[in-house]
C-alpha cells in the first residue's frame, strides 16, 4: 500500500476510508498522482483535475467514493460548502455510519454561523472539515435558492436528533448525550426514555467542564462504546470538541445539538410549526430570550442581508452578460 506521507494531518485523516467490517483502511493518496484516481493529483489540501481544469476539496472528492448511500455533490453558498440533503437522506447516512461503524461528523449551519465563521478561522475549519454540513435555517435555504442553488429542505438539528433517537430505539443503537446542566440533562433523559421505552442510552454527562477535563471525558465516552454522540454545548465549543476529538472518541455518528436538551427538558419551547415553515422561528426565540439574542440577531441578520445582496447582484450580473452574448473577456496572451 502506498504511504500517505506528504499529506497534512487533516488530509491524511480524510484519506482514510472504512474497510470491511467497519475497520478503517488508508485510501492511498500520496503527494503526486493518487492510486485509483487517474488524472487526479494532490496539491496541498486539494485534489486537482487537469482535465476539468477545476479543483475540489479533498473531502468532496472522496465523498464520491464513500461507501453507503450516495449523495448529491456539495454546493458553495457565500463561501460555505453545503450538503443538499433532505432529512431522509441525512438519516440514511447516519444509519449507515452507525450500522457499519464508519465515523461521520455532522454539523448544521444557519445565518449566524455563516457570518461567524467569516471572522473565526478556527470555527470555519471545524465546520468545513465536517463530513456532513446541513442547513438549519430558513434564511440560508431561501438565500441559497435565490442565488440559484437547489436545497431540498431545512434539516433542523433538534428535528434530526428526535428522528435519530427514534432510529436508535428501533435499531438498537446506543446514544451518548453530552451537555446542558446536570438537572436539565436528567429531566431531558427522563422524558426521552418516556417517549422511547426501548432506547438504551450508552451514557450521559453534563456540559460543564474545562479543557483539562476533556481527556477524561473522551475516555468515558469511548469506554461506553456508543453508536452516536449528541453534543449539547453552545458554539463554537461543540464544533471544536467534536472535530478535535472525533478520531479519539470511537463514535460512528457525531453531531452538535446546541440547546436541544433545554427544549427536550421542557425549559424552552419551539415555535409553532407554521412559524417554523415561514422562517420566523428566530423571531419566536427572540421573544423568549430578548436580552440574550437581540444583539446577535441584529448583527448577523444585517451582515447576512448585505452578503446576500452582493451575491445576488454578482449572480444577476453574470447571467445578464451571458444572456446578451457578451460573456466575459478572455485573458490570453497576444
Amino acid at each position: 500500500m502506498e504511504s500517505t506521507a506528504g499529506l497534512t494531518p487533516h488530509s491524511r485523516a480524510a484519506a482514510r476510508l472504512p474497510g470491511r467490517r467497519g475497520r478503517s483502511k488508508e485510501f492511498p493518496l500520496p503527494t503526486g498522482h493518487a492510486a485509483g484516481t487517474e488524472g487526479i493529483y494532490l496539491e496541498g489540501d486539494c485534489l486537482m483535475s487537469p482535465d476539468a481544469g477545476t479543483e475540489s476539496s479533498l473531502s468532496e472528492t472522496l465523498a464520491a467514493s464513500f461507501p453507503g448511500p450516495k449523495r448529491a455533490p456539495r454546493l458553495t453558498f457565500l463561501g460555505v460548502p453545503l450538503d443538499p440533503l433532505s432529512m431522509r437522506e441525512t438519516l440514511d447516512l447516519a444509519d449507515y455510519a452507525m450500522a457499519n461503524r464508519v465515523r461521520m461528523q455532522h454539523v448544521a449551519v444557519n445565518v449566524a454561523k455563516i457570518i461567524t465563521i467569516r471572522a473565526n478561522p478556527d470555527l470555519r475549519r471545524d465546520v468545513l472539515e465536517s463530513d456532513i454540513i446541513s442547513v438549519d435555517g430558513m434564511g440560508v435555504i431561501w438565500g441559497a435558492r435565490l442565488a440559484g442553488h437547489r436545497l431540498p429542505e431545512r434539516v433542523a438539528g433538534i428535528d434530526l436528533m428526535e428522528h435519530l433517537l427514534k432510529l436508535c430505539a428501533d435499531r438498537g443503537y446506543r446514544p451518548f448525550i453530552l451537555g446542558a446542566r446536570q438537572e436539565v440533562l436528567d429531566l431531558a433523559l427522563a422524558r426521552i426514555r418516556e417517549r422511547h421505552p426501548r432506547l438504551r442510552i450508552a451514557g450521559s454527562r453534563n456540559g460543564y467542564f474545562s479543557r483539562d477535563d476533556e481527556p477524561q471525558i473522551v475516555d468515558e465516552i469511548r469506554q461506553s462504546k456508543p453508536d452516536c454522540l449528541f453534543v449539547a454545548i453552545s458554539s463554537p465549543i461543540k464544533e471544536r470538541f467534536t472535530r478535535q476529538n472525533r478520531d479519539l472518541l470511537g463514535v460512528p455518528f457525531l453531531m452538535g445539538v446546541g440547546g436541544s436538551i433545554d427544549v427536550m427538558a421542557g425549559l424552552t419551547s419551539r415555535a409553532p410549526l407554521w412559524v417554523q415553515r415561514i422562517g420566523c422561528e428566530w423571531l419566536y426565540r427572540l421573544g423568549q430570550e430578548p436580552t440574550r439574542l437581540w444583539h446577535r440577531y441584529l448583527m448577523t441578520n444585517s451582515a447576512f442581508a448585505v452578503l446576500l445582496a452582493a451575491e445576488l447582484a454578482r449572480t444577476h450580473f453574470g447571467r445578464s452578460r451571458l444572456a446578451t452574448g457578451r460573456g466575459f473577456p478572455d485573458h490570453h496572451a497576444d
